[in-house]
């Protein structure tokens, strides 16, 4: 019986839950992927002669899912690639790997990969975003062999990360950027809809790590006023609180945050992951009122 024609393929599932993901986070992560994996593929000879570097193509798209599948260019084609099919199955694996033990360190801070380069880190950050915060979002990665004649799919590699995963690899990823290497004796909770009233705030950029001078309290977290933390220095969300058409001194936030913990287990500060949206003093009042 002759020997049926087989593709190496990768699967990669954005879950948001039930939110929309918007488009040019999309195309920055996608864009951040495509570096990703034409570097992995470049140590194993693609790039090089006349094989070129796999591509990404998107095979599917539903209202809150999103699979990108990455397959070997020239045999989507029809051209035959005998002679690269080893060295693209070992690409995906490393690609899958690379990604796997990035976001794993970044969400636990435990083991630490070998020679974590910063773009790789920026990369990861990127490609990851569109999810961070999210309710309900999802990454999975799977590792897939398409047999092009019965058209049958078997998943040999399959990795999971649910929402937590992701918005404590995303927050720790950009405090390195910031600062370094992140402090392996803290631990981080995600807390969802909670109001935030502004101690003090500053109208700059945001501030991922460090010293602030933005201090927020939480209530139904602590009644102290903690530092206030953004993934990024550009957060849309830090300029729509501080900069926006409302007073931030009174006004109160709902917000979805990364709270982070001392060894104790005591909050320690806030890192704001998502603005739902802006309450001002007469808004609040009414509400609470209308609770009474």
């Amino acid at each position: 019986m002759a020997r049926e024609a087989s593709d190496e393929r990768l699967i990669i599932e954005f879950g948001s839950g039930s939110e929309v993901l918007e488009l040019e986070e999309l195309s920055m992560s996608i864009s951040a992927l495509a570096r990703q994996y034409a570097k992995v593929g470049s140590s194993h000879g693609f790039g090089t002669g006349e094989i070129p570097h796999p591509k990404l193509l998107v095979t599917r798209i539903h209202s809150s899912q999103l699979l990108i599948e990455v397959a070997q260019y020239l045999g989507v084609i029809g051209i035959p690639v005998a002679s690269s099919m080893v060295d693209h199955a070992a690409a995906l694996t490393d690609f899958v790997e690379k990604i796997r033990k990035i976001i794993q360190y970044f969400s636990v801070l435990e083991e630490r990969p070998e020679n974590l380069d910063p773009n790789d880190v920026k990369d990861l950050e990127t490609f990851i975003r569109p999810l961070a915060g999210r309710k309900g979002a999802r990454l999975g990665l799977k590792r897939a062999k398409f047999h092009k004649e019965s058209g049958d799919r078997v998943i040999d590699v399959e990795y999971e990360f649910n929402e937590q995963d992701l918005a404590g690899a995303y927050v720790n990823m950009g405090r390195e950027l910031e600062e370094g290497e992140p402090q392996q004796t803290e631990s981080h909770e995600i807390v969802r809809n909670v109001r935030l009233r502004w101690f003090q705030a500053n109208s700059g950029g945001g501030v991922p790590k460090g010293r602030t001078g933005d201090l927020g309290i939480i209530p139904a977290i602590s009644d102290r006023p903690l530092k206030v933390y953004f993934p990024t220095k550009d957060s849309v969300d830090k300029l729509k609180m501080t900069q926006g058409h409302l007073n931030p001194l009174t006004t109160t936030f709902l917000i979805d945050i990364d709270v982070t913990l001392d060894e104790t287990g005591e909050p320690k500060s806030y890192t704001v992951l998502r603005l739902q949206t802006s309450l001002p003093d007469e808004v609040t009042e009414t509400s609470e009122d209308e609770d009474h």
